[in-house]
């Protein structure tokens, strides 16, 4: 053989030992990767760090490549949290309902339903919510339920609810919570409000009635001067017989006017909505609801 033929035989056997190496180092690093526990690893993380749509697509991954993998009912419950936490909530309900359908264990109602309620919570359906919740018959789905009730201005039901998840486990955190939460409920029924209707009916004769009634002093001293200087105009040049200029004063009063007795009506709905509202803050921060139930 000759030796020039030789050399090149000899660097090409090399060459295709070292990209056999390589090959098969690059093998073993994709199985690593590809691997079922190191996909939902780093899914884990992505969930974990906040990142929810690529966890939704490593959750995904790891499903398709391994369905028969056990920990798959896992990962398409985390898929539902992460569409929830994103604020994708009809396909987190969706995901869970499908959870349910394939999984009809205990277990997995009373964890998958209690996502749902938390679901419609979050969507402010808070009746579906309190519905879903208040049939897990768990202290902590009763005192979500029961939330949910004083979200929709449900003061006695939510009463109603924490009431019963006292009852689940006596002596317990939930239970002590419950029984403070049942009491304090009560109390949004005596939250001071005003009443649209009558708000209304004060700013018919006297202009700026309304608005003061609802709280809002200077609104109702500007709508009152605004509205009596439109028709005192009016009145000026229909006596000195300018029926144009009368004519279009009264029009911009009746405009004016009507507008205050329609703002009256608002201010007393946004006096209200204020009230009830200041009242859930008030309690929910003082117990730190959102922390126990919704994390």
């Amino acid at each position: 053989m000759r030796p020039a033929l030789k050399s090149c035989l000899i660097v090409l056997l090399v060459a295709l030992t070292l990209l056999a190496e390589t090959c098969a180092s690059q093998a073993d690093d994709m199985k690593w990767v590809s691997g079922p526990s190191n996909i939902l690893t780093f899914a884990d993380h992505l969930y974990e760090t906040r990142d929810y749509f690529r966890g939704i697509s490593e959750y995904k991954r790891f499903i398709y490549l391994f369905p028969n993998e056990p920990r798959v009912g896992r990962a398409n419950f985390r898929i539902g949290l992460c569409y929830q936490k994103s604020g994708n909530l009809e396909n987190a309900i969706h995901t869970f309902r499908e959870i349910l359908r394939r999984d009809s264990s205990p277990e997995a109602a009373r964890s998958v339903k209690y996502e749902i309620g938390k679901c419609y919570f979050l969507g402010r359906d808070y009746q579906k919510a309190g519905q879903v919740l208040g049939e897990l018959n768990t202290d902590r789905s009763l005192v979500m339920a029961g939330w949910s009730m004083l979200r929709g201005g449900r003061y006695a039901e939510a009463s109603g609810y924490f009431e019963r998840a006292q009852n689940v486990r006596p002596g317990g955190y939930l239970s002590e919570l419950s029984s403070k939460l049942s009491r304090e409920s009560l109390e949004g029924e005596g939250i001071l409000k005003n009443s649209p209707v009558l708000a209304a009916f004060l700013s018919v004769p006297l202009p700026g009635a309304g608005r003061t009634y609802c709280g809002r002093l200077g609104d109702g001293i500007f709508s009152f001067l605004l509205v009596s200087a439109s028709y005192v105009a009016a009145y000026h040049y229909y006596d000195d017989d300018q029926d144009v200029a009368a004519l279009g004063f009264l029009a911009a009063g009746l405009f004016l006017h009507t507008g205050d007795i329609y703002g009256a009506a608002i201010s007393a709905r946004r006096f209200n909505a204020v009230s009830e509202e200041d009242f859930l803050k008030k309690i929910e921060n003082k117990h730190n609801l959102g922390s126990i139930l919704l994390d």
